[in-house]
């Protein structure tokens, strides 16, 4: 049979034979008091000629009491009065230390009754005693023929025991001869005729002796003396119990020690509750019940408690301990005949809490003299005060971080709500402009002169182009700021497909690059995972946050050429990678490590505040991964890769890899004109095409042409003139250089104006084989028709801009309800409706939004489109959208559509917002291209 296990513990142990008879109950009151002078007078200081002249001597080799012939000199009481001892003060706080309490351990007495049972038995003498010496009595703890009791010190024998010599035996053979003690209560009451006692001994940790008490023995029978092996047994049995009352003690406090971790760890799981101090405070009061616990302050010279002070205060993160020496030796000396006590705080531990501008102490303080606070005290007491540190600390630490959370959302509202103000005059104007120029246009030729779309309409560019750059440093600062002081970033890791990312993405940079800048580039993404890999478990939002710095910062280090957004994995997929590469200026060698730190710019003449790529690494750690750079050369440009670990691949759904099918209907090859044939751009583009299924070919006259922009006019139409000669014509150029001639003069070629992304480049695709296949079924009508043909995406080849705000769609909200309290957003949002043909009513917060809204559903035009500001007066955008739903459902009223316009962009607001019923979540500043494709979402063309 297996023995059970064995889990031990410091404070508990199994002993044999300590049980199996009963102690008789310690006594409560002092007794009995044979000697009126024991209750009214103190005992006298210690002093070495009346030891000397009453005691055995220091360099006595025997254990036997050196014993007057006659009456010692100077003895004027009755008997022999002991007196304190010569380290009273150390004895007596050794003694009430390692005795607390030790009167109520019954397993420490049932010990020491069995060891004295031995020594009775080894001496053979009728009465054996185990006492402590406190300062107003002894203290008879396991008796052997004598009842315990409370004896006064000045009547006890033992008294004059621990005077003696350390390790000899205070031996009187006769008591009732000897002048010092024949009138003393044990013999003239007692009967007491021999007496032999030595000392309970321990060392102090400079190595000093004291004693506890004493054990010894008695006998009311003249009788012989003891042998030298009867009084080697009294010393090496008193040093054994001296060892008990230690281990007793130790035993007690390593179980106090348990209990106190286990209240802090109590304590600590409270964290920074409203109760979490007062818990603290608990648990102290419970380790120290009859202690004062409490807070104070610390002033320039230390703390005070109460009258006492000031006091030296511990270094930060340690603990003192202060005690009233002139007090407790006072008492020692004058009032040693009876109970100490006091009415004030005698002795306290102190800690530190390093708050400012005011610090403060915690405060332990006891009115006990005989309580002596030891280190596990002060270990509690520190740790305790810790807690309270860190509670206080973290209590200020969510009080500022509401209070910067509140300022955040404050400024964060007052920042893009004007910015927003100016970039929707500015959308809503420069579409005004453009359309009256192309109304006006009379040009048919191509000059390097030639001014864009007029000089208003480029002063409003720039103006816009600066407002977004303002918009992205002020959204830079603003997430920055979250990810640094936000611990713990909510993720919502979802099932999505990975082809969002490209669309998600772009929607999220467009808004941030500066007029024509994008129109500029070609931006690939490029997924080469395994065929079969369409969906993964990601965090999406944070995913396109962080490859988003990264473009950004691509873009601003890029004036022209491409940028790359590739997908890949690990051959184990252990990783996934997204990779950005750029054909900008690139990094030298010495910049390349201080670019990680948030405000280094390449080039401080730079847009941007230098947060692009510390906002990417943040965002990286938020998915547990990583930003490295991979590879960078000044001038030739730069490559990042966002690596994460352990991605989850879903759904084996094939990846569209070759073209749509109508492009086998005639092309098959192609070839790139270019000004600089080898370009990192034009090798993206042929990378491009030959993952759709493409061929690259040399003969023009078989190949669709893909022409690039060039430096100058004249190389340009060089190039037009040579893809003249093929199947079917493209070209690629900045928005800025589009004119309505190019279509006249080169009536064969599409042109398209960027940004060139993927999507972008597969339309481009489709619409030029629409266009061959047109060509092909109607060749008589090709030069009349070709400006008509239109692509299914909506690109018009002669005149495409993607910067279109687009044409009114026929089925358009029916009414609008604009809800906002700033005068400013609410003109811009009331000037769209008014371009967009919407009829539309307005509202300055969510009760009046509410009310028109109930008002207009029982009329002829129902609202079916809401635009809600978020932070309003009275009730805001989410209680008026949970009203309006509720309302809806009530009366079973189609729900309409609501969209909400706002300032904030934390993902709180977003998720309580969805909750509230909304459809859309536009932050400020807001496109008004966004908005149109918010509202062809839900009011769909025929």
């Amino acid at each position: 049979m297996l023995a059970n296990s064995f889990h031990p513990c410091a404070h508990t142990g199994a002993e044999y034979g300590n049980e199996g008879f009963l102690l008789p109950q310690q006594p409560l009151e002092k007794g009995p008091i044979f000697d009126p002078l024991s209750t009214k007078e103190p005992l006298a200081d210690y002093s070495p000629e009346f030891c000397e002249q009453n005691y055995t001597r220091e360099d006595d080799p025997h254990h036997e009491v050196f014993c007057p012939s006659q009456d010692p000199t100077g003895l004027r009481d009755p008997y022999l009065y002991p007196t304190l001892t010569r380290n009273e003060r150390l004895r007596l706080t050794m003694l009430w230390y390692y005795t607390r309490d030790l009167a109520e351990d019954t397993a420490a007495l049932q010990k020491m009754r069995t060891k004295l049972d031995i020594v009775k038995s080894v001496i053979g003498w009728e009465f054996a005693i185990i006492g402590i010496l406190e300062n107003d009595i002894f203290r008879r703890l396991v008796t052997a023929g004598i009842p315990l009791a409370h004896v006064p010190r000045r009547e006890s024998t033992c008294s004059h025991t621990i005077q003696q010599s350390p390790g000899s035996v205070f031996f009187i053979p006769d008591m009732s001869v000897d002048p010092r003690f024949r009138e003393s209560p044990p013999v003239s009451k007692g009967g007491l005729k021999m007496y032999a006692g030595t000392q309970l001994r321990c060392q102090a940790d400079d190595g000093e002796v004291i004693a506890l008490g004493s054990l010894c023995v008695a006998s009311s029978t003249l009788g012989p003396g003891l042998t030298q092996t009867q009084l080697t047994t009294l010393v090496t049995f008193a040093d054994m119990l001296t060892q008990d009352i230690i281990s007793a003690s130790r035993r007690k406090r390593a179980k106090q020690q348990e209990q106190n971790d286990l209240l802090l760890r109590l304590a600590a799981s409270s964290g920074s509750s409203d109760q979490a101090e007062q818990i603290v405070m608990d648990i102290l009061r419970q380790v120290f019940p009859e202690a004062q616990i409490g807070l104070t302050s610390i002033g320039a010279h230390g703390a005070r408690i109460y009258d006492h002070g000031p006091l030296i205060v511990p270094p930060k993160d340690q603990s003192a301990i202060w005690e009233d020496d002139e007090y407790i030796n006072k008492s020692i000396r004058t009032n040693n005949h009876e109970r100490l006590k006091a009415s004030q705080p005698i002795r306290a531990i102190i800690a530190k809490l390093p708050e400012r501008p005011l610090a403060t102490a915690l405060v332990v303080a006891t009115n006990d003299i005989t309580y002596i606070f030891d280190d596990i005290d002060i270990r509690f007491t520190t740790s305790c005060a810790n807690l309270l540190t860190s509670i206080r600390q973290e209590k200020a630490l969510q009080i500022a971080l509401r209070a910067r959370d509140q300022f955040m959302r404050g400024i964060t509202h007052q920042l893009r709500t004007p910015i927003h103000g100016i970039l929707g005059s500015l959308d809503l104007l420069i579409a005004d402009l453009t359309a009256q120029s192309e109304r006006d246009f009379s040009t048919l030729s191509i000059t390097e002169d030639q001014p864009k779309s007029g000089r208003y309409h480029e002063t409003l560019s720039i103006i816009r182009s600066s407002a977004r750059e303002l918009m992205s440093t002020v959204n830079n600062a603003i997430k920055y700021n979250r990810l640094t002081e936000t611990s713990d970033i909510t993720r919502k890791v979802l099932p999505d497909k990975l082809n969002k990312v490209e669309s998600d993405l772009l929607d999220a940079i467009v808004g941030y690059v500066s007029e024509g800048h994008l129109d500029r580039l070609l931006v690939f993404f490029r997924n080469r995972l395994p065929a079969e890999v369409e969906l993964t478990m990601i965090d999406m939002a944070s995913l396109v946050e962080c490859l988003q710095s990264l473009v950004l910062n691509a873009l601003q280090n890029t004036t022209r050429g491409s940028i790359a957004i590739t997908t890949t994995a690990s051959p184990d997929f252990s990783c996934i990678y997204f990779d950005v590469e750029d054909t900008g200026c690139g990094i030298a060698a010495a910049d390349q490590q201080r670019i990680f730190y948030a405000y280094e710019k390449i080039n401080v003449h730079s847009t941007g505040v230098g947060l692009g790529l510390p906002l990417a690494c943040k965002m990286a750690e938020v998915m547990e991964g990583r930003v490295t750079l991979v590879s960078s050369e000044s001038g030739k440009g730069s490559h990042f890769r966002v690596e994460l670990q352990n991605p989850l691949l879903l759904c084996p759904i094939t990846r569209p890899r070759h073209l749509d099918e109508r492009l086998n209907i005639g092309i098959s090859k192609f070839c790139v004109l270019a000004a600089e044939s080898s370009s990192a751009v034009v090798e993206h583009l042929k990378s491009f095409l030959v993952s759709r299924g493409l061929q690259e070919s040399t003969e023009i006259s078989e190949s669709l042409a893909v022409v690039m922009t060039a430096n100058s006019c004249d190389e340009f139409n060089q190039l037009l003139e040579q893809a003249s000669k093929s199947i079917m014509s493209v070209a690629l150029i900045p928005a800025e250089m589009y004119q309505p001639s190019l279509t006249l003069v080169h009536a064969t070629t599409l042109f398209f104006s960027g940004p060139f992304t993927s999507r972008k480049l597969e339309h481009i695709l489709v619409q030029a084989s629409d266009e061959v296949a047109l060509r092909k079924a109607q060749a008589a009508k090709v030069a009349a028709d070709a400006q008509a043909a239109q692509s299914e995406d909506g690109l018009t080849p002669r005149n495409h801009s993607c910067n279109s705000d687009g044409p009114i769609r026929p089925h358009s909200p029916k009414s609008c309800l604009l809800v906002d309290d700033n005068a400013i957003n609410l003109r811009i949002v009331s000037m769209y409706c008014e371009k967009r043909k919407y009829p539309y009513s307005t509202a300055e917060d969510g009760l009046q939004a509410i009310d028109a809204y109930k008002t207009a559903a029982g009329g002829e035009n129902p609202v079916d489109l809401i635009l809600l500001d978020l932070q309003m007066p009275n009730c805001d955008g989410i209680q008026a959208c949970q009203e309006i739903r509720a309302f809806e459902r009530s009366t079973g009223l189609r729900p309409a559509i609501i969209f909400i316009i706002t300032g904030q962009d934390s993902v709180s607001d977003k998720e309580k917002c969805f909750a509230a019923g909304i459809d859309k979540y536009f932050v400020k500043p807001l496109r008004i291209k966004n908005l149109d494709d918010g509202v062809a979402e839900f009011f769909k063309t025929t």
